[in-house]
């Protein structure tokens, strides 16, 4: 080899060598760096990576490499996914979706960091799975103040979310939600007669899946309204229906015609029309939102002779009439504002002395029982709404044919006859006329006045003037009656109508027995049999002959005022009146104050909403409350009365209005005239223990408690049929040291008084006729209590002491208290009456010491929440009672 090869090869060896000791000093990786520096830096892979499901996508995060600049994602629906076998997203940031994937699918996903010098090494392998796909085939079914929700399951789906609204458009931040659904449940306590919209969702590890298609279901109406006709007051009733239990509240009265004997409603409840026996015609009505009848114009007209019975045919078209002294059936047309007018003819000739008339489900057909020649006349209904008689006019009955009803199948006929004392029974032809089943009656109570058939189909009651009672019968699938295994039930002492509410959960009665003037009230068991509610009846007044009810949506309490009186011995003494928001909160009206007499000591309002009445130190001042809720004195403002007034109430019919006087330990008696002014009874006094502070009239208007003070004891009265207190049997019975309050329970089985200085709470069982027993636990703790008020729903009670606090209680089925896990909350100085606005939502406490009211919501589980402001200010004197109202919608 030459001289110059040899040099060309040593050079060479000699820049190898140079370059692998640049290599073994790191050249190539990190160094620090200089001129001409030519260092790789590639991010490390992140660390760290996870991910988590949603609906049709994933949310997937890491820890973020040292220098990286961007991250590229990598996810496929097979394990161990690389960069060459995933589907890239370029640019990605920890927390980004990846959108668009499968539902209920597993996604493996990895991560890797890029800078200028290239894409790190893949992060180690994380996944997650989708949410299931939304449910499909969703269906709502409404049943009685429930709905039955369905729908297909999707693929992979562990749980479901239903959300339901009354406002279409339901998502699941505006519906109720009702997690861990089952596809067929129902979903209860729901509002009668009301439309409500549901979606799901599905629910598996990886989340909630996209919410269903809408559907929606009307829920079954319930009664809201119910009316009676008072042959003896010329009147007709209003009550308003709990929808929960059935209870009826009074409300207010019309005056009607003379002896008015049956009422009925439109089928849209809208209108009202009863017959007057005596006056010969009919008084028509406009039945507003919140229940109350108006008088339309003209305010009646023309029947025929006797009039009995009335009834809107199902179209609420037409209306018809039994006169039975004109020996025929008057009919009307009903027009848009709801006013009847004769056809033409206006009359239809009807067999002798016709007591009852109705019409087929269909609206074709039409049947009248004939009380004096025993038979049933038929008709077919022509398209003008007028009676055609049958080919064969009548058909036999037994004796005394008094009322008739149908099925609403419109199989079926039954009709109670009076003096053979049982029901006939026939099925309904092709054309529409009657044939006496094989069996014809079947034995009924004595003097069965009233037939009725529930809207199932499936039972009959009677009413059983005589021997005061109900029938109760099943419906075979023959249409023919069966007596249940218990056939009656007891009813009063003159049952001579009974009436089947829309919902088919609740029996009304009346029982015009001159001494008890009662509507009786009666559960619908599973099996159909009745069971006296509690209360079992509520009053009514003179000679209740007839009663029906208005169905629709559940009627709902709206607090609308609250009245405060203001104490002062000078003279200065007010009353603060307010208007309450639909949030609870109280607000000052135009006039904040109405002025009274000096000393002012409680308010009360009667039921029907238009009086108010104030004790002072010897006077009754006395109030029409107007359209607005403000006060007006009466022409009369004030009575002069016992000493020292201490507490005021009127009794559930707005008749009678009784006062406690502290000073002369006696009770006054007032009846509330047809203005509302009060004039002292026949006997103004009764003697009652030492020093009466409170006052309280259980809710069927039967019974009246007293809490004495000074004597320690509770005065227990019976209310007669003027009125008038009569002291019981045993006519005190013990409470504790200083009894302030006494209250009872919406369903009158359970009484309550505050002892102010013995530290508790006196409660009592209320027996069947009015008495009080000490209950098995006959008191419960309560620091220095007060006042105390029960919710309308008889779940939880609240309790003023002299700390200044409310105290919560919860009642337990049996009726006693027991003290909430949060057991007071602070009320203002001296906190003395309390109150329960009447749609059970709010509580309001005056405060005499700080001369205020302070207010508060009610929770789902009782606890009291302070509203915002906490207080309102009352007058500067001292403040002392509260009453709220509420009107019904």
């Amino acid at each position: 080899m030459n001289n110059h090869r040899l040099n060309v090869l040593g050079r060479l060896m000699l820049l190898i060598t140079f370059i692998l000791s640049l290599v073994a000093c790191g050249g190539g990786g990190t160094s620090a760096g200089g001129e001409g520096d030519t260092t790789i830096n590639v991010p490390s892979a992140p660390t760290a990576v996870s991910a988590t499901g949603a609906d049709q996508q994933a949310t997937v995060s890491w820890t973020a490499s040292s220098g990286a600049v961007s991250y590229n994602l990598y996810y496929s629906t097979s394990a161990g996914v690389t960069t060459s076998s995933g589907t890239q997203l370029t640019g990605a940031s920890s927390g980004d979706n990846v959108i668009n994937l499968d539902s209920n699918t597993t996604y493996y996903f990895i991560v890797t960091a890029v800078n200028a010098d290239g894409e790190s090494a893949a992060s180690l392998e994380a996944s997650a799975v989708t949410a299931p796909s939304a449910p499909t085939a969703v269906s709502a079914i409404g049943a009685s103040q429930q709905a039955a929700v369905s729908w297909a399951a999707p693929s992979g789906a562990i749980s479901y979310n239903l959300y339901y609204s009354i406002s279409t458009g339901v998502t699941t931040a505006t519906g109720t939600q009702l997690m861990g659904a089952n596809s067929g449940d129902n979903v209860t306590g729901l509002d009668g007669g009301t439309t409500y919209y549901f979606i799901v969702t599905a629910v598996n590890a990886g989340g909630e899946s996209a919410v269903s298609l809408e559907a929606s279901a009307t829920t079954d109406d319930v009664p809201r309204f119910a009316y009676v006709a008072n042959k003896n007051d010329n009147s007709v009733s209003s009550y308003v229906v709990d929808a929960a239990n059935g209870r009826l509240k009074w409300t207010g009265k019309v005056i009607a015609g003379t002896a008015p004997l049956s009422v009925t409603v439109d089928p849209a409840g809208k209108y009202a029309y009863v017959a007057n026996s005596e006056s010969f015609n009919v008084s028509q009505y406009t039945i507003g939102t919140d229940g109350r009848l108006t008088a339309m114009t003209p305010p009646t007209i023309f029947s025929g002779s006797s009039p009995l019975s009335v009834t809107v045919d199902p179209s609420g078209q037409y209306a018809y009439v039994a006169n039975s002294g004109s020996i025929n059936v008057s009919q009307y047309t009903i027009g848009v504002d709801g006013s009847l007018s004769a056809m033409t003819p206006p009359t239809v000739a009807t067999g002798a002395g016709p007591t009852s008339v109705t019409i087929d489900p269909s609206g074709q057909y039409a049947y009248v029982a004939n009380g004096t020649d025993d038979t049933v006349s038929q008709y077919t209904v022509d398209i003008d709404g007028g009676l055609s008689a049958m080919t064969t006019p009548t058909v036999p009955a037994s004796l005394d044919p008094a009322s008739v009803s149908i099925d609403p199948s419109g199989k079926y006929v039954y009709v109670a006859n009076s003096t053979a004392d049982n029901i006939s029974q026939y099925t309904i032809g092709i054309d529409g006329s009657l044939s006496a089943m094989a069996i014809p009656t079947e034995a009924a109570g004595g003097r069965p006045v009233s037939v009725t058939v529930d809207p199932s189909g499936k039972y009959v009651y009677v009413a059983n003037e005589n021997s005061n009672n109900v029938s109760q019968y099943t419906i075979g699938i023959d249409g023919s009656l069966s007596a249940m295994t218990t056939p009656t039930v007891a009813a009063g002492l003159n049952p001579v109508a009974v009436s089947v509410d829309p919902s088919g959960k609740y029996v009304y009665v009346t029982d015009n027995f001159s001494f008890r003037n009662n509507v009786l009230q009666f559960t619908i068991g599973i099996d159909g049999g009745l069971t006296p509610m509690t209360p079992a009846t509520v009053s009514a007044y003179s000679g209740p002959s007839s009663i029906v009810l208005t169905s629709g949506a559940e009627v709902k309490a709206v607090p609308q005022y609250a009245y405060v009186t203001n104490f002062d011995v000078t003279g200065n003494s007010n009353v603060s009146q307010y208007t309450i928001s639909t949030d609870g909160r109280l607000n000052a009206m135009a006039m904040p104050q109405v002025v009274t007499s000096a000393g002012s000591q409680s308010v009360s309002v009667d039921p029907s909403g238009q009086y108010a009445y104030v004790t002072n130190l010897s006077i009754m001042s006395q109030y029409t409350i107007g359209a607005d809720g403000g006060l007006s004195a009466m022409a009369t403002p004030q009575i002069v009365t016992g000493s020292k007034h201490r507490f005021v109430t009127v009794d559930p019919m707005g008749k009678y209005v009784y006062v406690a006087n502290d000073l002369d330990n006696n009770v006054s008696q007032f009846t509330i005239g047809t203005d509302g002014s009060l004039s002292a009874m026949a006997t103004p006094t009764v003697a009652v223990g030492g020093n009466p502070q409170s006052i309280t009239i259980d809710p069927s208007g039967k019974f009246v408690y007293v809490a004495n003070q000074g004597s320690g004891n509770v005065s227990q009265f019976t209310i007669g049929t003027d009125g008038s207190l009569n002291a019981m049997t045993t006519p005190t019975v013990p409470a504790g040291t200083d009894p302030l309050s006494i209250t009872v329970d919406a369903s009158g089985q359970y009484a309550y008084v505050a002892n102010g200085s013995s530290g508790n709470i006196s409660q009592y069982n209320i027996d069947a006729d009015g008495s009080l027993t000490a209950m098995t636990i006959p008191t419960v703790v309560a620091a220095g209590p007060r006042y105390i008020a029960v919710t309308p729903s008889g779940q939880y009670a609240y309790v003023t002491d002299f700390a200044s606090n409310v105290l919560q209680y919860t009642i337990d089925s049996n009726g006693g208290l027991s003290a909430t896990a949060a057991s007071s909350i602070a009320a203002g100085t001296t906190a003395k009456t309390i109150t329960v606005d009447p749609s059970g939502k709010y509580v309001y406490a005056v405060n005499e010491a700080s001369n205020n009211v302070s207010q508060f919501l009610i929770g789902a589980d009782g606890s009291l929440t302070a509203l915002t402001p906490a207080t309102v200010p009352a007058d500067t004197t001292t403040a002392n009672f509260i009453f709220t109202t509420g009107s019904y919608q």
